[in-house]
């Protein structure tokens, strides 16, 4: 794992604020129903996604943990580096 972390952002000349969590870095995030390395590929499509964290900012909270409503300029900051994302969507498989 450390190799797709702080590996890449050790590449990335960055390792003050990508590659870990950590009050102060930019996190990217997604936490998952349940553990996927412990259910079998038959059940994986009836997980989705709890709670993703864009750049540190909460953009999805499907239970509504830390937010009303996810925050849309991250999600609007997010959509700007082209990659597609509604703020108000949830993830569907």
């Amino acid at each position: 794992m450390a190799s797709y972390t702080q590996g890449g952002a050790w590449a990335w000349h960055a390792e003050d604020e990508l590659g870990v969590i950590r009050v102060g870095a930019r996190a990217d995030v997604v936490v998952w129903s349940s553990n996927l390395y412990a259910l079998g590929a038959d059940e994986l499509l009836g997980e989705r996604a709890d709670l993703t964290i864009v750049n540190g900012a909460v953009v999805h909270d499907a239970r509504r943990e830390f937010a009303e409503e996810p925050p849309v300029e991250a999600a609007a900051a997010y959509a700007t580096k082209g990659v597609p994302f509604s703020a108000h969507s949830t993830c569907s498989h």
